[in-house]
Formats: C-alpha cells, sequence, structure tokens
C-alpha cells in the first residue's frame, strides 16, 4: 500500500449518474471515504466549497487549456493531496505543476486512469459512479478544429444532456470529437479489464453508472457509506443478552477465543462443537493453560447434525481454514486425513443435562439446517440464534437460506438478516451490507449472511430500534 490510509474510495465522474451523489451531498461523504474528483469538477467543487482527497484529469490537451484555472486551484484546495494530471512537456517546466502536490501521468482517458490509479493504492472497496455511456453530441455549440479531431465549445451549455452538473461544459472549453463510439468501445474494454484485475486482487468494485460494466451495481449510497460499521454479530448480540440470568450458550462451528471475549468475565457455559483437531487442540490448550475456564468452557470433539453417525468423511481447504467441512462444495476442498463423528443436539443436552440455552450459534459451513433440525424444540427454545446462511454452501444439500429462516419464523422468531456481501475469496475480510427485517429479499442473489432469530419480540424490537441505521 502506498499513501492510502482509508479502506474505501469513491471515484467521480461527471455523467449524468453523478446526480445521485450531488442531491445525496458531497459534504455528506464520510471522511474516511477518499475521494477522487476528476476533469473540470472543480466548477462544482468550487460551488460547494468541497475539496477532494485526490484530483485526476489526465486528457493532456484539456490541462494544457485548463492550466491557469488548475494552478490557482492546486493552490487554494487545500485538503486534495494529491492531483494526478496529464501534463506535457511544456507544462512539466511550470513550477506550478512540478511539484510534490503534482504527479505527471501519461495522457489517458481520466476516468479508467483514476480508477487505475485506486486500484494501485490497494483500497479493500472501489465506488465509481458518473462512468456512463450515453454521451451526446451537441453540435451547434462547438467549432471544430483543425487539429487532434478536437473541438471547442463557442458557448456555455447550460444543460448538456451528457453531464449531470448544469453548465459544466463552457465557451472555450476543448473535447475531443468525432471518435466517441470507438473510443467509447476502448475506454469500457480498459475499464473493464482495470475492474476485473481489481476483483482478482481481492478488491470490490461497485458501480452507480450507466453503462454495461460488469462489476456489482448499486443505487444506495447509506449502505456503502456506512457498512465500514464493523458488524461483528456474535458481540451485537452479547449487548442484548448479558443481562440473562442464566447465561448458556451453545457454539457449533466457527469458534474463535477473540470473538468471545465479551462473554469471559461474564462467567457465561458455553459448549463448543469443534470436529476439526487443530482447531480442537488450540481451544484445548487454552483451556490447559487456564483451568479456571475449564467448568465454564466444555469443549467437544465432534459435528452436529440430524443423524448420528461415525467416521464421516471431512474435507479441509489450502484457501481457507475457514470453511472445513462435511460437505465439498469449494473447489479447494480435499479430503481429511482423519474422519469425524456426529452427535444430534437433542440428545446431547439430554445427555449433559442442559435445562435452558440462552445462545444457539450455528456456523458449520453448510449443515446450519440440519443442525436445527436436530435441536429438542419441545423443551426450551434459545432466546437468540445466530445461524450463518449461504446458498452456494447448501446447493448439494438441498435447502436455500429461505429455508431456515421459514422453518425458525414457524418456531415463533422474530428474524433479522444480517446480509454480507458475496464473498469475493475465502480467507480474507469480507464486507458486510445491511440489516434486514425477514421476510425479505437479498439485494444480490449471491449473498451471504446471518440470521439474527429473537424469542422475545421485545429484544427484537430493542435490536431494530438501537441499529436503525443499518437498515435498508
Amino acid at each position: 500500500m502506498t499513501d492510502t490510509i482509508n479502506k474505501i474510495a469513491l471515484i467521480v465522474g461527471n455523467g449524468k449518474s453523478t446526480k445521485l451523489l450531488y442531491d445525496y451531498g458531497f459534504n455528506n461523504i464520510p471522511e474516511y471515504i477518499d475521494v477522487y474528483c476528476t476533469s473540470l469538477a472543480f466548477r462544482f467543487c468550487d460551488d460547494l466549497n468541497y475539496n477532494p482527497t485526490y484530483y485526476v484529469f489526465t486528457d493532456t490537451k484539456s490541462v494544457y487549456f485548463q492550466k491557469e484555472t488548475l494552478k490557482k486551484k492546486i493552490n487554494s484546495y487545500t485538503k486534495t493531496k494529491i492531483w494526478y494530471l496529464g501534463c506535457d512537456k511544456i507544462l512539466n517546466k511550470d513550477k506550478y505543476f512540478n511539484n510534490n502536490k503534482v504527479v505527471n501521468v501519461d495522457h489517458n482517458s481520466t476516468g479508467p486512469e483514476a480508477l487505475k490509479i485506486a486500484v494501485k493504492k490497494k483500497y479493500n472497496k472501489i465506488i465509481i459512479i458518473g462512468f456512463d455511456n450515453n454521451y451526446t453530441w451537441i453540435e451547434e455549440h462547438v467549432k471544430k478544429l483543425n487539429y487532434d479531431n478536437c473541438a471547442i465549445y463557442t458557448q456555455d451549455v447550460v444543460n448538456h444532456p451528457s453531464y449531470f452538473y448544469p453548465n459544466y461544459l463552457r465557451k472555450g472549453d476543448i473535447v475531443s470529437w468525432g471518435r466517441y463510439d470507438k473510443s467509447k468501445s476502448n475506454r469500457n474494454k480498459s475499464t473493464q479489464k482495470i475492474i476485473d484485475n481489481a476483483v482478482k486482487n481481492n478488491i470490490q468494485i461497485i458501480d452507480f453508472s450507466d453503462n454495461i460494466l460488469k462489476c456489482i451495481k448499486s443505487k444506495n449510497f447509506n449502505e456503502h457509506f456506512k457498512n465500514l460499521y464493523i458488524c461483528n454479530e456474535t458481540n451485537i448480540i452479547y449487548d442484548f443478552i448479558n443481562k440473562f440470568n442464566y447465561r448458556v450458550m451453545i457454539n457449533i462451528g466457527g469458534f474463535t477465543l477473540n470473538n468471545y471475549n465479551k462473554f469471559y468475565p461474564d462467567d457465561w457455559i458455553i459448549y463448543i462443537f469443534e470436529a476439526h483437531p487443530e482447531k480442537y487442540q488450540y481451544i484445548q490448550k487454552y483451556l490447559n493453560q487456564h483451568p479456571d475456564k475449564q467448568k465454564y468452557m466444555i469443549i467437544e470433539k465432534k459435528c452436529v447434525n440430524n443423524i448420528e453417525e461415525q467416521n464421516l468423511t471431512f474435507y479441509l481447504s489450502n484457501e481457507s481454514n475457514g470453511i472445513s467441512s462435511l460437505t465439498n462444495f469449494h473447489v479447494s476442498h480435499y479430503k481429511a486425513g482423519f474422519t469425524v463423528s456426529s452427535i444430534r443436539l437433542d440428545n446431547y443436552i439430554k445427555s449433559k443435562n442442559i435445562k435452558y440455552v440462552n445462545f444457539l450459534k450455528i456456523d458449520t459451513k453448510g449443515h446450519n439446517y440440519n443442525v436445527l433440525q436436530s435441536y429438542p424444540w419441545n423443551i426450551y427454545k434459545p432466546n437468540v440464534i445466530l445461524c450463518e446462511f449461504d446458498d452456494f454452501k447448501t446447493k448439494k444439500l438441498n435447502y436455500i437460506w429461505k429455508d431456515i429462516a421459514d422453518y425458525l419464523i414457524m418456531k415463533d422468531y422474530k428474524i433479522i438478516v444480517s446480509e454480507w456481501y458475496p464473498i469475493v475469496k475465502y480467507g480474507i475480510t469480507h464486507n458486510w451490507r445491511c440489516f434486514k427485517e425477514y421476510p425479505c429479499e437479498l439485494d444480490d442473489i449471491n449473498a451471504w449472511g446471518n440470521l439474527i432469530c429473537f424469542k422475545n419480540k421485545f429484544l427484537f424490537h430493542k435490536f431494530k430500534y438501537i441499529n436503525n441505521e443499518y437498515f435498508i
């Protein structure tokens, strides 16, 4: 990573779709987001008294003709860190363009170049807007020049159909002319190539533009500007159940010591199921080093399923140790050199004489529905259930996320869907999208997430009230 501190970038083109951002309010963009403005954006930045984090303008001829204006902006935009400008040999010798605030870049279409710059900075997420494909020429407003397929505007254009901002193009502006269809095709190809490269490097691209680019599409800024909020569902749930008189948790899969540091001081009894030998040994080592915790953390080297079996095939992955499963749902899966056994929850709860369960957490990488079917619902319903869903993992098991949700609705639970963006690659940090109240639809059919299920309607409504800003 170079000079990037933040994890999200917003690249602002000047097409019609940027009207959505303009109406949202540039000054409402969170400060943790790096904003890249482009080309003649200084015209609306001035009116809004707004300084972007970075400025990109790489059309060499346009930069040259705007050189006097750009000199003033470089000096006055005190919050703009770097200006990426397509400077020719003449401007390179000018002190205003030869300093530590200006980086000279090769001539290129400004939008794709801005995206390329952001990708090199290795953001987790890049949002683009104003990269529209519907450019319209207004021939009566320009005079064609005799060189380099250029034209000059002979008058201000109050409402150009290709730009969101009134009077964006003005008398004296130089533009390319006569090669738009070919350049549009080339620009789309080059932009798509940059996007594909970004995705391969685990960078998520979100596009608000009107174009044919293949990436995640969106029209809701709130879900992206607010979702830097780190959604740890387990810790969120703890804040709602830490006052319970009885504190019993059953954790099936996905257990990490760091994720449960809130529970330890409050003497929760946690029953942990972990069939993976290395993960089991890691937890067991912790318990051996902290004998005072052994009466609060009971670990079982078993899987939980709706059928009790021995010598079950278990699958591991070199891509991530977090997708070990009874089902080989991923291309990286291979058979483990060991087998595992499974147990039903009703039989286990009976054998341990567990009288109540406050928190049931299920993350078995595909078999969550089976786990729920093994629970003794006629004895005691958990106060809160946190259950992962991901249809990609359950294709071979012939159920989808709504089957789990509907099953729990039938058990009289009120459900919050915590939706995450589709997984780009296992083993890296994933991106959270929002909360929703079930029944609902996912914003992306490839999304995954967790169902947060409340037996108590008061807790359900309290959760919604406290986390209201994260619901869509």
